[in-house]
């Protein structure tokens, strides 16, 4: 049995699933179709717009795509001592192809750290 816990900010604010399957997941469609079927705001976003990641034995955030397969994070997921189970940790963030909006809201986002980053450097801290 594996447990996924899953973190994903969709559509917003940070939250946190956990999904326990005995499903056989052997490629990054069976993960996201395991995923899907619990996480009802996943439904509808292309998997193209989704970065999905796991962290490995050396704590590398590993990028699963599309036609991958799944055994290496399987190999990755830690054995929950007392129990059954695997645990796997995997971190979703929607990627939304870029539009004229999109990108001047991520440039407004951007620019007052970008400053305030500039301010603290000319100040020394």
């Amino acid at each position: 049995m594996l447990q996924l816990k899953v973190f994903y900010n969709i559509p917003q604010d940070d939250r946190c699933e956990v999904i326990f399957t005995e499903q056989a997941i052997e490629t990054f469609e069976d993960l996201m179709q395991v995923i899907r079927a619990k996480i009802q705001s996943l439904e509808f976003i292309p998997d193209a717009e989704l970065r999905v990641q796991y962290t490995d034995d050396e704590n590398t955030m590993i990028t699963l795509r599309a036609n991958d397969s799944f055994l290496d994070a399987w190999r990755c997921a830690s054995n929950v001592p007392g129990t059954a189970f695997r645990r796997l940790k995997i971190n979703i963030t929607w990627q939304p192809k870029s539009t004229p909006e999109l990108i001047s809201a991520k440039r407004q986002e951007i620019l007052p750290k970008q400053v305030d980053r500039e301010f603290k450097d000319k100040r020394g801290g």
